[in-house]
């Protein structure tokens, strides 16, 4: 997700999270996309969602608006397609560029269920 965000001309320096309230219509694209290319599994834009990262732009306090939004906008463009959703974060080990696990992924359902971190209060 990021990558694709970064081709489509934003800096480095954007919070991509953020994307998820302030521009949904872009991270939906990029969720049809996916699904499109056939993709079977997408995933949030939430990979730096989290407080400690978030802070670097001053929205360490905006955490579960950004998870909440990334989650909506991920299991609404899955919504009756034969597909899962699961969420990404470089927190607590759960993602990183060389790995990444998906939390109670149900294959079909387009459900999801965010990392439990205590500064997400949602799942």
């Amino acid at each position: 997700m990021g990558t694709l965000l970064l081709d489509q001309g934003l800096p480095m320096e954007f919070c991509l999270e953020e994307v998820c309230v302030s521009d949904p219509d872009r991270v939906r694209a990029i969720h049809r996309d996916y699904i499109a290319a056939g993709a079977r599994v997408i995933e949030t834009n939430t990979f730096g969602a989290n407080a400690a990262r978030l802070s670097r732009f001053g929205f360490e306090n905006r955490v579960s608006e950004f998870n909440r939004a990334a989650a909506k906008l991920a299991k609404e463009t899955a919504a009756g397609k034969d597909l899962s959703v699961g969420a990404v974060s470089d927190r607590l080990g759960s993602a990183s560029p060389e790995r990444t696990q998906m939390y109670d992924v149900k294959p079909g359902t387009a459900t999801i269920c965010l990392p439990i971190l205590r500064e997400i209060k949602m799942c």
